[in-house]
């Protein structure tokens, strides 16, 4: 792993780019689906009595950092093909989500009582896009590139154990359902098919 400074700039400008797309696509659709009347459940019922776990948060905002890593392993026509994934991805996944507005299913999710960056969490995004979770997409399409690149044993290790954190987080956090992973790892799979022939 050694950070590549020519496409330190480019780098940049695609994780702002995306960013933008990302919170104009996901935060646009989900501010719609606020209005609707009609909502789908898709969870199973032992999922409902799931507790919530303040301290997942961390992992869930670690996502951001985990999404620095293409930085230091691919070169700009490389990275290239992960934005393009990530755009297919929120694409296809606001068009599911218009289509299929869902709503979470916790019955133990407290309102007060809880830290600051949990309950802000839930102040700025409503619990209707969930199938697929881009947080489980995004982070899959990052891992199975990074599998492509690193050779030691030791990094992937670390990097699928942080991956497992970031995916368990969107439950224990009651942002997701085990549905949602599925939805995102499939998602990626398919980005990943197409763009990084």
């Amino acid at each position: 792993m050694k950070l590549k400074y020519k496409t330190l700039v480019p780098f940049v400008i695609i994780y702002f780019r995306i960013s933008l797309l990302f919170l104009f696509f996901y935060l646009g659709s989900n501010y719609l689906n606020t209005f609707r009347t009609k909502y789908y459940h898709w969870y199973f019922p032992f999922e409902q009595s799931i507790p919530l776990y303040e301290w997942a948060i961390f992992p869930y905002i670690s996502v951001f950092i985990f999404f620095i890593l293409p930085m230091f392993y691919f070169d700009n026509s490389e990275i290239k093909k992960i934005e393009r994934s990530f755009l297919f991805s929120i694409l296809i996944s606001t068009l599911i989500f218009l289509i299929f507005p869902t709503k979470l299913g916790f019955l133990n999710t407290p309102e007060f009582g809880i830290n600051v960056l949990l309950s802000s969490l839930k102040k700025v995004d409503p619990p209707h896009n969930l199938v697929p979770s881009l947080h489980v997409c995004f982070t899959s399409i990052v891992l199975l590139s990074l599998y492509k690149k690193e050779n030691s044993r030791v990094f992937l290790l670390f990097y699928s154990i942080w991956a497992i954190l970031i995916y368990s987080s969107v439950i224990f956090t009651h942002q997701h359902h085990l549905i949602d992973i599925i939805g995102g790892i499939v998602l990626s799979f398919i980005a990943i098919k197409i763009f990084h022939k």
